[in-house]
């Protein structure tokens, strides 16, 4: 993040406990989601989460960040090459085994496949609006900035 020049000081500000009513209401949903997640479903629901919500989905959004930055005079090694790492990790190993966890999780149960993709559905629409507030914040910031390339 300090490579970037980020202003993270409202993450810390959240990992201390400070300030979480200050956040923005997307962020402050997809957190208490996920908290509320951990703390009160069953593991194959957590595991859906898991992998439809991130290993499944993180590799394409990564793969278009990065096509965005290499287009751009953006030159951030550090970020360039932690993009790259999630990718290959998720696509090749978290990525499939989260998926077996699932699987064997489930298994031939109709109520926690349906429940596992409740709340897979759920996890995409919250990250989805997660980062509709991030480009959101990001236009305020710098207006000619549109969109990036998917």
């Amino acid at each position: 993040m300090d490579e970037v020049g980020a202003d993270y000081s409202k993450v810390l500000d959240f990992i201390d406990g400070r300030e979480v009513r200050k956040l923005p209401i997307e962020i402050y949903q997809f957190t208490k989601f996920n908290l509320d997640l951990v703390n009160g479903k069953g593991p194959h629901q957590v595991a859906a989460a898991f992998f439809y919500g991130r290993e499944d989905i993180i590799p394409m959004m990564f793969k278009a960040i990065n096509r965005n930055t290499q287009k751009s005079s953006f030159q951030h090694p550090k970020l360039n090459y932690y993009l790259q790492r999630h990718i290959e990790l998720d696509e090749n190993e978290h990525g499939p085994l989260a998926q077996k966890i699932i699987e064997h999780l489930c298994q031939d149960d109709p109520q926690k496949w349906n429940q596992a993709f409740e709340v897979a559905l759920k996890s995409l629409q919250l990250r989805k609006l997660l980062w509709d507030g991030v480009l959101n914040e990001i236009n305020k910031k710098q207006p000619h900035l549109h969109h990036l390339d998917t």
